[in-house]
């Protein structure tokens, strides 16, 4: 990220600060950011796919592509439309006797400018699915798609710059934009990948006091008992294992099998 565009992006920063936190975030301005969202993503939905294929292989097997990667996302868009006005409800709460007889609610409200980085083997799913809880939410996003997934990256870019810049920028680079990026004063920050750059992330963050929400990588279990049909365990033990290429999360990595069971299931 060259200094031009750190200055942007912080001028942006403070524009749409002033923006989410002067109330111009409206339950009507949400869902609509919402709704343009959904329609982009089933217009790019070839591109989409095109760019799964060329960044993790997926192949002829497009059902599968879009059944781990984007109608997932679709309905959670759909979700956050459909239940927006709901969420955004003040809820009543129990009043402490000292303050009664007043009434007690838990109004949500929007944090401001809100930092996305995403992964690499979900591209979108991952990347986009904390886009719109926070653009739900009523904050503006800023969105570093995953550099090892260079083509996804490239459509995500495309459909967020049709959308309202109060609402979302795409950035694109790789490790040094994300250092650049972790650096500046966020109201939240939301990063899917390892746990080593987990940490790097909340130590920049510590300063600030930031929220961070990180979804982390790890070793995944899979614990086989008595009384399974060890013939469907197998086969949902390998579905997990090669489903989208073998790159997720939490596909399993071993296995710890019950005695009793050892020998049929092996």
């Amino acid at each position: 990220m060259a200094e031009d565009d750190l200055q942007q992006l912080q001028k942006w920063m403070g524009e749409t600060r002033s923006f989410v936190l002067g109330g111009g975030t409206s339950i009507a301005w949400r869902v609509e950011q919402l709704e343009l969202l959904l329609n982009l993503l089933r217009e790019e939905k070839d591109a989409i796919l095109s760019a799964l294929d060329d960044d993790l292989g997926t192949g002829a097997d497009e059902g599968q592509a879009l059944v781990l990667q984007l109608c997932p996302l679709l309905l959670d868009v759909k979700e956050a439309i459909n239940n927006l006005e709901s969420w955004s409800r003040a809820k009543k709460v129990p009043t402490p006797l000292a303050l009664q007889p007043a009434s007690c609610y838990v109004q949500a409200q929007p944090k401001g400018a809100v930092l996305v980085i995403g992964a690499w083997n979900y591209p979108f799913n991952v990347t986009i699915n904390p886009v719109v809880s926070a653009l739900a939410a009523g904050n503006a996003v800023v969105v570093k798609p995953a550099e090892l997934a260079p083509q996804s990256a490239q459509v995500m870019h495309r459909i967020f710059s049709r959308m309202d810049p109060r609402a979302v920028r795409c950035v694109l680079g790789g490790v040094e934009v994300s250092k650049k990026l972790i650096a500046m004063t966020w109201d939240h920050i939301a990063y899917t990948g390892s746990g080593r750059v987990g940490k790097l992330i909340l130590q920049a963050a510590a300063p600030n006091l930031t929220p961070v929400t990180l979804e982390l990588g790890g070793k995944s279990p899979v614990i086989m008992c008595g009384g399974i049909n060890i013939e469907e365990a197998c086969k949902r033990i390998v579905v997990g294992k090669f489903s989208n290429s073998g790159q997720t999360c939490i596909a399993p990595d071993y296995v710890l099998v019950e005695r009793g069971v050892r020998d049929e299931a092996w």
